[in-house]
């Protein structure tokens, strides 16, 4: 059975940090210590060698197949330390479901010069952006309280949410009823920018008018899925790969990008508020 997990706690390491444009890398479904793993790592550490990488963000099911047993698991070095040995990045962690299966709490208690995740749902600033990670397996009422507290309150110019499970979705595992009835409303309403996600092992973006783009970078080293293009998806690709966003004054840009680094997708957006359709 999981250890329990901390209840949540708003962490905003990098508060003071002056307004600039950010560039980060985001996957999700990454943990199997396979060589598609480290293929994916090899073409990000390739990526950030070329462009600005401040930070990962890493989307849930960190470890396959069952989480880890505790911080001296040597699924840490296997799956971790060793496929981002090349990254000289933070990485900022999502809980996923498979996490779950193992001592899900071991994840907030780990550190190294790389991994913090200081609790199963937290945010943090950097630069023009705001981010919101969110414990999407466990998605209670206070966890929604909170982020809707935290929304509100935030002077970011830009607003990022992020967890494992899409809340819309073209793959396998499909729509998330859950996060549609409750999430959806609360970031369409607090004009949060993008939804990040993994869960289904592909690459998406959905884009309907009127609510908050949504992007799935499942790619990042587990087995590959099938997928059906839903109305509204804009780009839906089953291969390795991992997102990139760009976030400037006015703009921002995501790419979704292959292991041999080949640009499948990229479209700019405008802030929300600043000339969007939203």
């Amino acid at each position: 059975m999981s250890e329990p997990v901390a209840q949540a706690a708003a962490v905003d390491t990098a508060a003071e940090a002056p307004p600039e444009s950010v560039s980060f890398i985001f996957f999700g479904d990454a943990g199997t210590g396979e060589p598609d793993q480290f293929a994916v790592a090899n073409a990000v550490a390739q990526w950030c060698g070329a462009h600005p990488c401040r930070f990962v963000a890493l989307l849930g099911d960190n470890f396959y197949p069952a989480g880890v047993r505790g911080v001296r698991d040597p699924q840490w070095d296997r799956k971790f330390e060793q496929p981002y040995g090349a990254l000289d990045l933070p990485f900022r962690p999502a809980l996923g479901n498979h996490d779950y299966y193992g001592h899900a709490a071991a994840e907030l208690r780990y550190r190294s010069a790389r991994w913090s995740m200081p609790a199963r749902y937290y945010s943090y600033r950097e630069g023009l952006a705001e981010f919101f990670v969110v414990d999407t397996e466990r998605y209670t009422r206070r966890e929604q309280a909170w982020l809707e507290r935290a929304l509100a309150a935030s002077d970011a110019p830009w607003k990022v949410v992020y967890g494992h499970h899409p809340i819309r979705s073209s793959g396998e595992h499909g729509d998330t009823p859950e996060l549609k009835t409750k999430l959806a409303p609360l970031l369409d309403a607090a004009g949060v920018a993008f939804y990040l996600c993994g869960h289904d092992h592909d690459l998406e973006v959905i884009d309907a008018a009127g609510t908050t783009p949504m992007v799935i970078a499942g790619g990042g080293g587990a087995g590959l899925r099938t997928l059906t293009p839903q109305p509204g998806s804009v780009y839906a690709e089953s291969v390795l790969g991992f997102g990139y966003m760009t976030i400037d004054a006015e703009t921002a840009t995501v790419r979704m990008i292959k292991t041999d680094g080949t640009v499948q997708f990229e479209r700019t957006w405008p802030r929300p508020g600043a000339g969007s359709a939203r």
